[in-house]
């Protein structure tokens, strides 16, 4: 590409063009597709029964009394997210829903972390009265009701507990609640019973999401191919447009958007506040990451717990080391690139309807932040229109059905 045709392109400075920083060459390097490793937490993570088990269980709509399934709110067809601002179950939930493509990969689940894995956060749509409106009890029941899944369920884990005469609205809360007054009158062994089958019916769950993979993509087939030694730099960039190299190189170059957005799935797998004002349709009272450290410590179904199956691996490490600071004020989880175009809308409060917007953002962060402060590594990228289109043409790249 010539640099005349770079300054037609994003009215940019000849710098735009070149070999690339060798920060830069790691950075795309490390965008590599890999394979996950298998949850330690959880044994039957890659078990083909399991995931059978668990594929079925995704998509039942009897797990609630209100109907709700996993795929009400994570869709295949609208990238296993919902395309709404906040999710909607038995009713309004806090948050978008974030795409469940690439989950495997994850360490933290959930915008805030308050889950270090995918079996811990099936548990919390079960139970919360937004969304599925359930209870471990009412899990059991539904499967004694489903002569499929029940059928299943005993071939893999063994017989369902014994739940004549429970009321099916009992579970433990963090509250007195008349649900929460049910569920201690039972007796303890029946309490472990019940809670043993939940968390067998969201290992399977999980089981099944760590198997929602995105797809191979245009910009692998480049990366494999810009990494080989034997092949040219330029040989490989001419598999780019002049518009997809002006972007990547932006998004590693002057954006920075490398610093959050690197590795196999494009996240750091971390948290932070990027400086997102106020919206009506938000509680100005979620404070993301701060709260989610408390959730993910206090859980009884945390990697370092009593239901993991590996209490002392490398996940549960992970959970003694958290130290919660006002610093987390305000923070939330960097989602993946992956597949983006299918995802919309964009953050954890579904604050953009679109790229150009969130781009937008970027590009000028007028906003003022709720809780906290913005991450001091962002800075007022002042792109021009056409050097976003680069950057959107760039993560178009990125998507498998593109």
């Amino acid at each position: 590409m010539s640099i005349i045709l770079s300054l037609i392109l994003i009215g940019c400075t000849p710098t735009s063009t070149g070999s690339f920083t060798e920060s830069e060459l790691f950075t795309i390097g490390q965008m590599q597709r890999t394979s996950p490793l298998l949850d330690e937490s959880n044994q039957w993570d890659g078990n083909e029964e399991a995931i059978a088990f668990g594929q079925k269980l995704f998509f039942s709509h009897s797990l609630s009394p209100n109907a709700i399934a996993c795929s009400t709110c994570h869709t295949p067809n609208i990238g296993f997210a919902d395309g709404l601002q906040q999710s909607f179950g038995a009713d309004v939930t806090n948050r978008h829903s974030p795409t469940l493509f690439d989950v495997a990969h994850q360490t933290w689940f959930r915008w805030d972390g308050g889950c270090d894995s995918l079996w811990c956060q099936a548990i919390g749509p079960l139970e919360a009265s937004n969304e599925m409106n359930g209870s471990r009890t009412f899990v059991v029941s539904a499967l004694y009701g489903d002569a499929s899944l029940k059928e299943d369920y005993e071939r893999i884990f063994g017989p369902l507990p014994d739940i004549a005469g429970v009321d099916l609205s009992a579970k433990p809360t963090s509250e007195s609640s008349p649900e929460n007054n049910l569920w201690m009158a039972l007796e303890e062994s029946q309490q472990e019973d019940i809670t043993a089958t939940m968390v067998n019916v969201t290992k399977s769950i999980a089981a099944f999401e760590a198997t929602i993979q995105s797809g191979p993509t245009p910009f692998d087939d480049f990366v494999d191919t810009f990494m080989d030694d034997t092949i040219l730099e330029e040989d490989a960039l001419a598999m780019l447009t002049p518009e997809e190299e002006i972007g990547l190189r932006l998004f590693v170059g002057e954006g920075r958007c490398h610093l959050c957005h690197n590795g196999p799935t494009l996240s750091n797998d971390s948290f932070h506040n990027i400086g997102l004002g106020t919206r009506e349709w938000l509680a100005d009272t979620d404070i993301g990451r701060y709260d989610g450290i408390t959730m993910l410590q206090t859980s009884e179904f945390n990697s370092s717990g009593f239901w993991s199956d590996a209490p002392n691996g490398l996940r549960s490490q992970r959970v003694d080391r958290l130290v919660q600071s006002t610093e987390q004020l305000g923070q939330y989880k960097t989602p993946t690139l992956r597949n983006l175009f299918q995802t919309a809308p964009y953050m954890h409060g579904g604050h953009f309807d679109t790229l150009d917007e969130v781009l937008e953002h970027y590009s000028k962060l007028e906003e003022s932040t709720l809780q906290g402060h913005s991450d001091e590594t962002l800075k007022p990228l002042n792109w021009t229109s056409k050097e976003k289109e680069a950057v959107i043409a760039f993560l178009r790249l990125l998507d498998d059905s593109l």
